[in-house]
């Protein structure tokens, strides 16, 4: 595997020392987003507010439940450089996530194409049109990211006209398993489309919430962290960047599960997706926090959060689900 690079990255005034091989395309290891990063060959450490991680074995060996957002294949970037968009890799099924609780759902996909009403039919020619489109472009012409993403889009709303259509359809049919291989196939070619329109310009932070928020829905955990990584890493004032802190809350949300010191995770990243003030991230991010409080037992902590949410929010979906 060669020699191991030691990266330290921070999130939040949390941090994490991550022990891995040079990265190949179909390798992925975890860590946290920085906002500097500096070498380290500090040996294993754990505490509230630290995690160091220094690993001997593969970049694979690394537990992805103890360092939870995958960096790209940099060490390290300079305030003025960005972090390069990774090819895109083949990534294993991991089963699908179930459906967000109500209300969440529609804001993290942020995008109206889930409701739409057209027939996968009318759609899915529409869809390999652009795709073809943005092919014939030349590399790198101005334009080219923006058609692979519009393409990617139209692959999107394919997939969730597919998912309508599944929903009407008796399960355990041949009708059934058709519309499920060809919604899996427009996803596959919705995240194709999407990297090579980051690929091609790596300023489109829409491109990257979608393909982040896509790999999530999927169940591909690994894909779905980088992907909010170099997004939150790259474009810090984007207007998905709480999205992004928020789908890093639900992340390490199903971890609490299992781990109960994560909750502390959850609720510095839901405090990110506070920011800016204001944002439509709030509902959900005060919910996130509270619940992360109830489950540190921060008893007081958890009721003055819950009643800022009922209180501000008293209409949102989040307010009427009980943390």
């Amino acid at each position: 595997m060669g020699m191991l690079m030691l990266q330290r990255l921070s999130i939040l005034g949390l941090s994490a020392v991550v022990a891995c091989a040079p990265a190949s395309p179909t390798e992925h290891v975890s860590s946290l987003p920085s906002q500097q990063g500096s070498s380290s060959t500090s040996p294993l450490v754990v505490s509230a507010s630290i995690v160091e991680v220094a690993s001997t074995g593969s970049a694979s060996a690394v537990p992805e439940s103890v360092v939870p957002i995958a960096p790209p294949e940099t060490v390290q970037a300079s305030p003025a450089e960005t972090v390069p968009a990774p090819a895109p890799a083949p990534e294993p099924p991991t089963g699908e996530r179930p459906p967000f609780e109500s209300g969440l759902d529609e804001l993290l996909d942020a995008r109206p194409i889930r409701l739409t009403k057209r027939s996968p039919d009318v759609i899915e020619p529409e869809a390999k049109q652009r795709a073809e489109s943005a092919k014939t472009l030349a590399p790198k012409a101005k334009g080219k990211g923006k058609a692979y993403a519009s393409a990617g889009a139209a692959y999107e709303e394919l997939a969730y006209a597919l998912r309508r259509e599944l929903a009407k359809t008796t399960a355990s049919t041949e009708l059934a398993a058709a519309l499920q291989t060809r919604r899996k196939a427009a996803e596959d070619a919705a995240l194709e489309n999407y990297f090579e329109a980051i690929a091609q310009d790596n300023t489109l932070d829409e491109a990257k919430y979608r393909a982040a928020h896509l790999a999530h829905a999927r169940g591909n955990v690994v894909s779905a962290r980088k992907q909010y990584f170099i997004l939150v890493e790259n474009h810090p004032n984007s207007a998905f960047v709480p999205l992004a802190y928020l789908a890093f809350a639900l992340l390490f949300a199903d971890e609490a599960k299992r781990e109960k010191s994560k909750w502390q995770f959850v609720e510095v990243s839901a405090q990110k997706a506070l920011e800016p003030q204001g944002n439509p991230a709030t509902p959900e991010a005060l919910f996130l926090i509270a619940r992360a409080q109830r489950g540190a037992g921060k008893t007081s902590e958890f009721a003055e959060t819950i009643g800022k949410l009922r209180k501000e929010f008293p209409k949102s979906a989040a307010a009427r689900r009980t943390p």
